[in-house]
């Protein structure tokens, strides 16, 4: 009698585990569609015509849509960055032109498989330093700069200008700075040489109050 008791007991047990975890599971499913489909709608807004810069901000990272080819068709001005190669990481990208969100933070590109290069920073070819910005993540894949921060010194990037020509960097350092403390000034310097291009992505812990990862990695390289 008392094993039938215990019997039952443990079945019972686990017959509501099971119940608990598969509501947890339909809970997760719902949210992960629901939150989804926001970020379609978001990414719908950001695209019109007419978009306002809080709502390409509010976007920025939330396209995970993989374009067959990135570069075909892509036009930019002559010295303009147009496309980033890492062949280490097997990074081959469009580069779009980026400006200042209305919070003052650079602005980065929607759709996490395109890079950004701000405007506010040298062109490559120019003396200083180009910063191109990309995602390592959007809300549910990796992005173009997912493993960015894999990259030694030594490893070389290349970005190619809208006339073809091709420039190659060289990885000389990599540092981690908290969100709220980004050294700007750092970010735009060169170092090694007269020519740079610094790389920046989000990195960390994400932080759901503010709606962004809690790090900020650089790469900074120089021209070869």
């Amino acid at each position: 009698m008392l094993m039938k008791k215990s019997l039952a007991t443990f079945f019972g047990l686990s017959a509501a585990v099971i119940l608990a975890c598969a509501a947890w599971i339909g809970w997760e499913f719902y949210s992960y569609h629901r939150d989804m489909s926001a970020f379609k709608e978001e990414v719908a807004l950001a695209s019109r015509e007419g978009a306002t810069p809080e709502q390409v901000q509010q976007a920025e990272g939330k396209d995970e849509t993989e374009p067959a080819d990135p570069l075909k068709g892509y036009v930019v001005a002559a010295d303009a960055p147009r496309a980033i190669y890492i062949d280490k990481l097997g990074v081959r990208a469009r580069v779009l032109e980026m400006g200042l969100n209305p919070d003052r933070s650079i602005q980065a590109p929607i759709n996490i498989f395109d890079a950004g290069w701000y405007n506010g920073s040298a062109k490559p070819g120019e003396k200083g330093a180009a910063v191109i910005d990309g995602h390592a993540s959007g809300p549910s894949r990796e992005g173009l700069f997912a493993y960015v921060e894999t990259l030694a010194p030594g490893d070389r990037v290349m970005v190619e200008r809208g006339d073809g020509v091709r420039l190659e960097y060289e990885v000389v350092e990599k540092k981690n700075y908290n969100y709220e403390n980004v050294d700007m000034t750092e970010v735009m310097r060169v170092k090694g040489g007269d020519e740079g291009l610094n790389l920046i992505t989000c990195t960390g812990n994400w932080v759901k109050d503010r709606k962004t990862f809690d790090t900020r990695a650089i790469i900074f390289t120089r021209r070869v």
